[in-house]
């Protein structure tokens, strides 16, 4: 036999193997088409209730069309709102001066993980001593790789930004002096200033302020207390927007028009949901304005702001929407301020 021949019959056999489930077994893959339903009826106890094979779809009258070619929106929860413990905020011509109710150690490490944040990765410290952090230079105009190199032939470099903390101790704990100056390839181009001078600054201090208030109650106060008390009217949430606890009163409204009027901000007549700011008495003056923007046609005490209650566990909160503004962390800063004592 040659080895042609060996080779046929060698397939031959595989074929027949594998259609040996077809030539030699009986296919059943049919079966269910003449198969019977059951009908073997149970005998309940007498007096029990009937049973009935139905299905049931929870809050079915509160589904919407389910009818195809809407667009689907995925439901979002409402925002969480956190406790801050209360730093005062001190505005001074050349800096502004954080009141923290927290020892030397831990204000420093909140600045220093403040830095890191803002810096991304590398070493963000250039300098520190026991009174004073002072960070590395930092550029926050991103370049791409021509821009870079178009400024190495122009020699027109974007600025970068140093900023210094200096710590001295105060009654509640440590008083964090912030400032900057703007540095151009290592030389100082402006003197130390108060980051009110300039916008982006401002938001970045209120950011540190914050973040600095939101970590000292939470390291104060125990989660299963954090929402039964308020020890400061404004709290904050992941995203650093700022809410008012509103204290409670027989009812939320009576709650709201109590502590409107004594922020000095009422609500707007005709206008749903719509608030403007009154004048202070003379004895009281807001913390700084931000500086005036090309798209800041009208300043931020004489706008009206829509607003909402939002109710949570920890209670009913006022939030005040301030995303029509050109600087909306700083005025949500300063409506938040009104209603500090």
């Amino acid at each position: 036999m040659n080895k042609t021949t060996i080779k046929l019959a060698g397939i031959g056999a595989l074929v027949s193997v594998l259609s040996g489930c077809s030539t030699g077994l009986k296919d059943n893959s049919d079966d269910y088409r003449n198969d019977t339903v059951n009908s073997v009826v149970l005998q309940a106890p007498a007096g029990s209730l009937s049973s009935r094979d139905d299905l049931v779809i929870p809050h079915e009258n509160q589904i919407a069309s389910v009818e195809p070619g809407s667009k689907f929106t995925v439901p979002r929860a409402t925002f969480v709102f956190y406790p801050m413990a209360k730093i005062d905020v001190i505005m001074k011509a050349n800096r502004v001066v954080l009141d923290v109710p927290a020892k030397l150690v831990q204000s420093k490490k909140m600045v220093k993980d403040f830095l890191m944040a803002l810096h991304g990765d590398g070493e963000s410290i250039a300098s520190d001593t026991d009174k004073q952090i002072v960070s590395v230079p930092f550029q926050f105009i991103k370049q791409g790789w021509w821009a870079s190199m178009w400024s190495h032939v122009s020699r027109d470099f974007p600025e970068q930004i140093v900023f210094s903390f200096s710590f001295s101790s105060s009654e509640k704990g440590t008083l964090v002096a912030v400032q900057y100056r703007v540095e151009d390839r290592g030389e100082a181009v402006t003197d130390w200033l108060s980051p009110t001078t300039r916008n982006d600054m401002y938001a970045d201090t209120l950011r540190l302020w914050g973040d600095m208030a939101r970590q000292l109650n939470k390291q104060s106060v125990s989660l299963s207390e954090q929402g039964s008390k308020a020890p400061f009217h404004v709290w904050i949430d992941h995203r650093g927007l700022l809410a008012i606890h509103l204290k409670p009163k027989t009812n939320v409204q009576d709650a709201l028009v109590t502590q409107l009027a004594d922020a000095g901000l009422t609500q707007v007549a005709g206008k749903e949901n719509t608030l403007a700011v009154l004048p202070l008495a003379s004895d009281k003056t807001d913390g700084f304005a931000p500086n005036a923007t090309e798209s800041d046609a009208v300043s931020w005490d004489k706008r009206e702001y829509k607003y909402s209650i939002i109710h949570q566990k920890a209670g009913d909160f006022l939030m005040i929407d301030v995303s029509t503004s050109p600087t909306p962390e700083i005025t949500s800063f300063l409506l938040a301020q009104r209603f500090v004592k």
